[in-house]
Parts: structure tokens; C-alpha cells; sequence
């Protein structure tokens, strides 16, 4: 999404074996716990207000 919204063509390959900080992520690892604030900002609209 963030090519496309600044006209870069590159093709982006996935790498299910890739790891963040060394450490191999799941499908729930990066995701926010019960209980935790979220606020109301879409990507879409971030995209439109970063430089």
C-alpha cells in the first residue's frame, strides 16, 4: 500500500522464513493484547498526511 500511494513500482516478494530482530514471527506476534488502546488514525489517511 505504501508504494502505490508513492508510485513505486517495485515488486515486493514475502518471505515466510524472514525474521524480525532475529526473532520468526506468527500470525498474532505483532499484534496489540486485550485491552490495548487504539486510536482512530486509518493507514490510508497517515499516508495522506506524512511527507
Amino acid at each position: 500500500m505504501h508504494l502505490t500511494a508513492n508510485e513505486d513500482t517495485r515488486q515486493v516478494m514475502t518471505d515466510n522464513s524472514a525474521r524480525y530482530y532475529g526473532v520468526e514471527l506468527n500470525d498474532d506476534t505483532l499484534l496489540p493484547r486485550k485491552g490495548a488502546r487504539t486510536g482512530s488514525l486509518r493507514h490510508g489517511e497517515w499516508l495522506s498526511t506524512s511527507g
